[in-house]
């Protein structure tokens, strides 16, 4: 929906990437208002005849998301020889490796039933100012979800690049699309929930880094909005199934384990620092070698609380090394992928940036928790200016706002039954 800066950027590096077959592509909009729509024409007429592009009209959904009803939409459009589907979002930088690496995935392991990738987010090298608080916020968010990186086959993946082979999308056996029809909100862990019940494998290629260009002036009113839809999803489930693994996300990882582990980890941190510092300028003698040869007792430990100090800030270097090397790997291969070396390297100061992402991870905890907590007690959202109400986990009402400021709805079978209707119309829809 709509357009930004380097919409028609991404937009070319998804034109430019093959796998060595066949490929098509089909841009989903809302409606032909959308500034996106009139800017998919144009683009179409740039690229002639070097790419088959269908644009795609969808209408306004009220009895599941926006996205989902523009993927439904999308789908009965797809050429029925096509062997494979990708799902991509507008902003997600593609390149021929990553395709390539996706497909190869799918064609090699059947147990494998998404191959997915994963945004890296990164400042700019040619940055004229200090990036917002808040995008060290969404940065630390980026870092932290990198854990579910470590295997070739992890647990969650991103809506924003999906490959799905389109036997399986189309099987009612698996019934992702009968689940996206079920008034579903989330597209990307409705998927997951359908890999998981039937036992399958999601795959994510160690090439299939999505870089995507935190913007500039990233305020913590769009980074907050941004965690409460995040964290609104896993309150959303298909069956029975599902809710219990996205209950298990909402109320283990977002709140027990960031707050119980990441945030006290960042504030016994800052609080042995403060340590130190106290200690060095009322009792520096405390900070001698020979001190620590003393025995002494800290609560329940045998050692004296200045060395306590140090063990946890040396603990606090090895985990911001550790990150900082995390953060300049996913760099590397989206700049080895890109074939552009120093294309996604930010010219900030390692120990300045270091100090500022352990911060943001901080506060990011706390942001996470908080969010989790109030999609938890609460049953609707705002997205992209609709807010969508669940109940038993899927969309109960759609609200929209009219040009007059008053927000309307339709009746929820009502707009099922148009929906089904359009998804086997192929009349006026496209272009």
């Amino acid at each position: 929906k709509g357009v930004h800066a380097h919409t028609l950027m991404h937009w070319r590096s998804q034109i430019k990437a093959s796998h060595g077959g066949q490929i098509e592509f089909i841009f989903c909009m809302e409606s032909e208002e959308d500034p996106a729509y009139a800017a998919a024409l144009d683009f179409r007429r740039e690229c002639g005849d070097s790419a088959v592009i269908t644009i795609v009209s969808c209408g306004l959904s009220f009895y599941c998301s926006q996205k989902i009803h523009n993927l439904l939409k999308a789908v009965t459009l797809v050429n029925k020889d096509s062997d494979y589907v990708l799902f991509l979002d507008d902003d997600a930088q593609m390149s021929s490796t990553i395709l390539s690496d996706l497909v190869y995935t799918l064609e090699t392991d059947a147990e494998v039933m998404i191959a997915s990738g994963w945004p890296h987010d990164y400042f700019p090298p040619d940055l004229t100012m200090t990036p917002t608080f808040a995008s060290f916020m969404l940065l630390g968010y980026r870092i932290l979800s990198h854990l579910s990186m470590g295997t070739l086959y992890p647990t969650v993946l991103w809506g924003g690049c999906m490959l799905m082979r389109r036997s399986e999308l189309m099987d009612p056996t698996i019934g992702v699309l009968e689940a996206w029809k079920a008034s579903g909100y989330s597209d990307d862990m409705i998927v997951i929930g359908r890999a998981r019940k039937f036992g399958r494998k999601i795959a994510i290629p160690p090439t299939a880094f999505l870089p995507s260009r935190i913007q500039q002036g990233y305020t913590l009113q769009q980074h907050v909005n941004y965690m409460r839809r995040q964290m609104f999803v896993c309150g959303t489930y298909h069956d029975t199934h599902d809710r219990l693994n996205n209950l298990f996300l909402l109320i283990v990882v977002s709140m027990v384990f960031v707050v119980f582990g990441c945030f006290n980890f960042q504030f016994l941190t800052i609080y042995s620092l403060g340590g130190i510092l106290f200690a060095l300028v009322s009792e520096p003698q405390t900070l001698l070698p020979s001190a620590f040869m003393h025995p002494h007792q800290c609560g329940m430990l045998q050692s004296s609380p200045v060395a306590l100090y140090l063990a946890v800030l040396a603990a606090a270097t090895l985990w911001v090394f550790a990150k900082l090397s995390c953060y300049r790997s996913a760099i590397l291969v989206c700049e080895h992928v890109a074939g552009r070396p120093m294309m996604y390297s930010n010219t900030i100061g390692p120990i300045r940036f270091g100090v500022l992402l352990f911060l943001g991870v901080a506060a990011q905890c706390v942001v996470h928790s908080v969010a989790a907590a109030v999609a938890f007690c609460t049953n609707s959202i705002v997205w992209s200016g609709v807010r969508y109400y669940r109940k038993q986990g899927h969309v109960s009402a759609v609200y929209r706002t009219a040009q007059d400021g008053a927000p309307y709805t339709v009746e929820i079978e009502r707009a099922k039954n148009e929906a089904y209707r359009s998804y086997t119309e192929s009349g006026g829809v496209a272009q």
